[in-house]
């Protein structure tokens, strides 16, 4: 009974792409902008950004593990699951627009619980994912609206979805092999 939770989730922010990497990579600011819902604990921040981990504990919910796996600064960086509910891979996906940048979140995700992989026949875990991504991409927009320096352009509407087939890999590894992870 393997069940996944495979999400994609946009919202255009009216800042740069410098802006919007730079409060994605300043991992021990995430407890001021994330949603008061999940606890944040920063395992370890490098300055190179990969090998950064993280320890996500919803409230009501199940801890999980990530790490940065790869990442292309201000363009992508490829988050590997690797403890916790949850095996597979996140990817953030950052474009230049006219308004700012898009920035968007993929998970492919493999639920390794067996309560949540039971309780997902009855719940739509991918909804719920991105209703928890709604929260961070409006912690992150008061966050970088808090900064110096305010561009004028808006924000345009968020977006949400629920992939039948994944823009990710499947990532079936053991959590210690997250450094080998497959991120094309």
């Amino acid at each position: 009974m393997t069940r996944r939770c495979v999400a994609y989730d946009q919202i255009t922010l009216p800042f740069p792409p410098d802006m919007v990497w730079k409060a994605l990579t300043d991992f021990k600011a995430y407890p001021l902008w994330w949603p008061s819902t999940v606890t944040v604990h920063v395992l370890q921040a490098t300055p190179e950004v990969v090998g950064s981990k993280i320890e996500l504990e919803p409230r009501n919910g199940k801890r999980l593990s990530l790490q940065v796996a790869a990442c292309v600064p201000q363009l992508s960086m490829h988050m590997a699951y690797v403890g916790g509910v949850y095996l597979g891979a996140g990817l953030w996906q950052l474009e230049a627009v006219a308004k700012g940048t898009q920035l968007s979140y993929a998970v492919d995700l493999e639920i390794r619980s067996r309560l949540v992989a039971l309780i997902s026949y009855v719940l739509d875990i991918p909804a719920v994912h991105s209703r928890l991504m709604r929260h961070i991409f409006d912690g992150l927009l008061q966050h970088l609206e808090r900064q110096p320096a305010l561009p004028t352009v808006h924000s345009a509407p968020r977006t949400s979805r629920h992939l039948a087939s994944s823009p990710l890999p499947r990532v079936h590894a053991p959590a210690n092999a997250a450094a080998g992870l497959p991120m094309s």
